[in-house]
């Protein structure tokens, strides 16, 4: 490649950055998020927000935006100053931090609202005129809650333990 804008270009390389995009989209990023990324990922290179903003084809506004929710996330860093005084920016090379700190601000929240909100229907169900509802399906439901709060909390401990086959994630 001549340079570093002109890494999708290549059809292979924005079909992948598309995927990777989708993907990222479930964890409730922007699919746009997910490509920038992944662009800053395979090219270990330093990109400041106008060449992001060039790449894409975005506005400054849009590229600020995308990248500040990125760095909330410690899935890029800021690296420092570029050319000219402006910020650069690389992804996290250390994926597992990124993917623990989504699941901690994210699928965590997500579990204790539906808990909350299971919580307020329990409370307030006898009043509800539903006979329709079984109570036995709420008390699974609420335990299906919990279980998967206390497996994503089990695998939060985990990151302070060597897992081999994933400390290559560990840059």
């Amino acid at each position: 490649m001549k340079n570093k804008n002109e890494v999708l270009s290549n059809k292979l390389l924005l079909k992948l950055s598309e995927s990777i995009g989708s993907f990222i989209h479930y964890w409730g990023f922007k699919s746009l998020q997910g490509q920038i990324w992944f662009l800053l990922y395979i090219t270990d290179e330093e990109y400041s927000t106008k060449e992001i903003k060039e790449i894409f084809s975005i506005s400054k506004a849009s590229a600020s935006q995308l990248i500040n929710e990125l760095l909330d996330f410690n899935v890029i860093i800021k690296v420092g100053l570029g050319k000219h005084g402006v910020d650069v920016f690389k992804a996290n090379a250390n994926i597992l931090d990124a993917i623990f700190l989504v699941i901690k601000n994210r699928e965590m929240n997500i579990l204790d609202s539906v808990l909350g909100n299971l919580a307020k229907l329990e409370k307030d169900i006898d009043e509800i005129d539903f006979n329709i509802i079984k109570k036995s399906r709420l008390k699974k439901l609420k335990k299906l809650v919990r279980f998967s709060q206390s497996t994503l909390n089990h695998f939060l401990k985990l990151q302070q333990t060597s897992w081999s086959k994933w400390k290559i994630f560990r840059d």
